[in-house]
């Protein structure tokens, strides 16, 4: 592929940021304006077929293709609005690595850097063995449930860190959508510390997107199997969702310190929590005095909900 063209992981990276930055019409009405039009029997049932249905009339080796693609990757940027939104920034990220910035809402190539996957935004660049705690961010809010302030949570956890004190010894990592494999993957590519989840729960777990978008929970012994393959480096999980021990009680088998919700919890709630909990990381302060600034949190706001979050600790 001639170095002047998209490089793929900008291309697959943008489908998530389209989807998740505009409207179905408007999705419509930006490739429209370029003169891409699906054909006449093309029913895509999600934002995400659209935007692949509508890839499918592109050959990306072509410079003239790629160049429309280009100008509509513009466009969606200058209508996705928040420019400090986690969907924004974690396309930026994807764009940075790929050697692709973008210029006056244009793209301009300033040569290759390392390949970062799509839908994960680091704060800064990657730290091995220099004492930085990586922090694995997974929002999870599938169609079909109700939406989640996830990006207020994201946005209070990195401000949390950067104005700490210690904030410089935390990176943070965001993993948007997540399928079950992403989960995986995460861990293994990240190597993180503490991992966050944060979106819904219920009685059968933790909830992800499956290939549709839909919900799909995570098995609770598969879950915790595979943070036990991580014990070498997960130092914390926490589960930021609804109805949540029963899954943290088996991670704890494998990790040192697991927090789940003992019932439902409120959005607002379980921002509070994640405010107060990094706000004491980032100070220097142990896991066991982040939970109780996090619990503490909650009540401060007045919201009767800080008996929720459970505290467990793996036995020794």
């Amino acid at each position: 592929m001639p170095a002047d063209l998209l490089p793929p992981p900008v291309r697959i990276a943008f489908v998530p940021f389209c989807v998740d930055s505009l409207s179905r019409t408007k999705i419509d009405r930006v490739f429209k304006a370029h003169g891409v039009s699906l054909p006449p029997n093309a029913n895509p049932y999600s934002k995400t077929n659209l935007v692949d249905a509508y890839y499918q009339l592109f050959d990306f080796n072509d410079p003239a293709d790629d160049q429309k693609l280009r100008d509509i990757i513009a466009d969606v940027f200058s209508l996705a609005g928040d420019p400090a939104a986690p969907v924004v920034t974690t396309f930026l990220s994807v764009c940075e690595r790929n050697g692709m910035s973008l210029e006056g809402g244009r793209f301009a190539f300033s040569g290759p850097a390392p390949l970062a996957p799509a839908g994960v935004r680091s704060v800064r660049p990657s730290v091995r063995n220099t004492g930085v705690r990586k922090v694995l961010f997974f929002a999870s809010s599938p169609s079909g449930k109700a939406r989640l302030r996830l990006d207020v949570e994201a946005r209070e956890i990195r401000e949390g860190l950067r104005r700490a004190n210690e904030g410089d010894r935390f990176e943070l990592i965001i993993s948007t959508a997540p399928r079950i494999p992403d989960l995986r993957r995460g861990l293994l590519d990240h190597s993180p510390h503490i991992v966050h989840f944060a979106g819904h729960g219920g009685d059968d777990g933790i909830v992800v997107e499956n290939d549709r978008g839909r919900p799909a929970p995570v098995p609770s012994e598969a879950l915790a199997e595979l943070f036990g393959l991580c014990r070498e480096h997960v130092e914390c999980v926490i589960l930021n969702a609804c109805l949540s021990d029963l899954q943290a009680e088996a991670i704890a088998e494998h990790i040192p310190f697991v927090v789940g919700m003992g019932a439902t919890i409120s959005d607002a709630a379980a921002v509070e929590f994640a405010v107060g909990f990094y706000d004491a990381l980032g100070a220097g302060r142990t896991f066991e005095a982040a939970f109780g600034f996090a619990q503490n949190a909650i009540a401060l706001k007045g919201i009767p909900e800080d008996a929720t979050p459970i505290l467990l600790k793996r036995a020794e």
